[in-house]
């Protein structure tokens, strides 16, 4: 159901999850938004005047957008890596449709020396900044420490707000960084993501979670993000850094869900480019790269890195 069909209301926010929506009303008891059959036949409260917003970014300071992007120079089975290249095409787009003014930090989970040699060359190419773990992390412990990295270095930096991007998630729309990130300051909240449906419900996108800098980079945040290994996904510990420390206050599911963005992974179709989506994902990016100039060489894949030949 869509939510014109639904009776007007100004606390009903946006669908976050497939048949949940966000409900703002302080008079409801839902604990995770609320459904259609709720909105249309339970609830009393319906009103009528308008839409609520929050006022949580009243007092945002800074200028400047940023983007942090995760990458680790990864091993396929045809035993050649694909970071590398996944991170120049990255860079690009980027560069193409959000301009020099935005800022980009590169962010390695201690790749091979050859490989960092690289990601360096890359990154100076496109005028990115460059860091490395001083040893290796692995996918779930090294995607958390990114946005450690993320928060403080954009706070240092003055930003408005740090977008972090794992490195095969590219959105190839003209200065999508600046108008999501006013959108996003606007809507009162700190965050805007997407929920990953293809799990449970308490998890979010982290592949691509936009943050506002002021309202992240506090003692509790950074403490959450604290380089460590995790015996869990980031997914579910970026969710409640989300609902714990970030926007506890915010209706659930206490961030601005990012229409961009599809409920589940392999389901976004171009212009936003994952590793798995709709089509041929491989066929889709190099076309993407013949688009903006990057030549992909048959060491780029769009496996999971989960199948990775020395993945940890």
């Amino acid at each position: 159901m869509n939510s014109h069909e639904l009776p007007r209301c100004q606390h009903r926010g946006p669908e976050f999850y497939p048949g949940r929506w966000m409900c703002r009303s302080p008079r409801v008891v839902s604990f995770q938004g609320v459904t259609a059959d709720l909105c249309r036949t339970m609830c009393p409260y319906r009103d009528h005047e308008g839409q609520l917003l929050l006022n949580g970014n009243a007092s945002v300071s800074g200028t400047g957008y940023g983007v942090a992007i995760g990458t680790y120079d990864s091993l396929h089975p045809g035993k050649q890596r694909y970071g590398t290249l996944a991170v120049e095409l990255n860079l690009a787009v980027l560069r193409a449709n959000c301009g020099n003014e935005t800022r980009i930090l590169v962010c390695d989970d201690a790749s091979p020396a050859k490989s960092q040699r690289r990601y360096r060359e890359i990154c100076e190419k496109y005028r990115a900044e460059f860091c490395t773990n001083r040893r290796r992390m692995g996918h779930t412990s090294g995607d958390m420490i990114v946005f450690h990295k993320a928060i403080r270095w954009a706070r240092r930096q003055g930003l408005r707000t740090v977008t972090k991007l794992s490195h095969r998630m590219i959105i190839d729309v003209p200065d999508w960084i600046r108008e999501d990130s006013e959108l996003l300051i606007n809507s009162g909240f700190a965050t805007q993501t997407q929920m990953l449906a293809n799990f449970s419900l308490e998890q979010v996108r982290t592949e691509c979670v936009m943050m506002v800098v002021d309202r992240w980079h506090s003692s509790d945040v950074l403490e959450h993000y604290a380089p460590r290994p995790i015996p869990y996904w980031n997914e579910t510990h970026t969710y409640q850094a989300i609902s714990r420390f970030v926007d506890p206050q915010a209706p659930y599911p206490h961030f601005l869900p990012w229409k961009r963005l599809a409920f589940l992974r392999g389901n976004d179709a171009p212009p936003v480019f994952f590793r798995e989506m709709q089509g041929d994902s491989e066929v889709l990016f190099r076309e993407l790269a013949q688009r903006h100039g990057v030549e992909l060489t048959d060491h780029f894949s769009t496996i999971d890195s989960c199948r990775s030949l020395d993945y940890r």
